[in-house]
């Protein structure tokens, strides 16, 4: 196994409340991820230890992931849970042995709107690392950039 990390920063022009509202509800990474097609609730991943206290939100995310004139689809568990007020955490794991761990901020910027923050840890095995840190990190720039343009534009209306 072997582990690369990421990290994305990008400012909206939208108040940090609400871009804290769309980030903490992961149905809508289905508006702005480009490769997920599904997000469906679940209930815990089997052998997960979960307590009553447990607050992590659990899902079977489906993604099409383009390779030349084909694609693939694959699904893959999800977990997320705040880590404080201005933090997600998010846990993804998916055949064979691959787990993203992503930790996402967000704050109010000194020039306004909100600063976002997401930093991404990738382990997998060492033949797949490299393709899914890259693919990881490819999407969740355009989906950084979907997310501004949608807060932003709906800030304008």
């Amino acid at each position: 196994m072997k582990t690369q990390t990421f990290t994305l920063e990008v400012h909206i022009d939208s108040p940090k409340e609400r871009v804290g509202r769309f980030i903490s509800d992961f149905a809508n990474y289905g508006k702005i991820h480009p490769l997920i097609t599904a997000i469906r609730r679940r209930p815990p991943r089997s052998g997960a230890l979960v307590s009553p206290a447990d607050e992590r939100r659990w899902y079977k995310v489906t993604d099409r992931l383009p390779l030349g004139p084909i694609s693939f689809s694959f699904t893959y568990d999800v977990a997320t849970a705040a880590a404080g007020s201005q933090s997600l955490l998010l846990e993804a794991w998916q055949w064979p042995q691959i787990h993203l761990r992503n930790h996402t901020a967000w704050r109010a910027a000194e020039s306004g709107g909100t600063y976002l923050c997401e930093e991404v840890t990738v382990t997998a095995p060492r033949l797949l690392v490299s393709f899914v840190a890259r693919t990881a990190e490819k999407a969740h720039r355009r989906a950084f950039f979907a997310l501004r343009a949608l807060l932003e534009s709906e800030q304008n209306r």
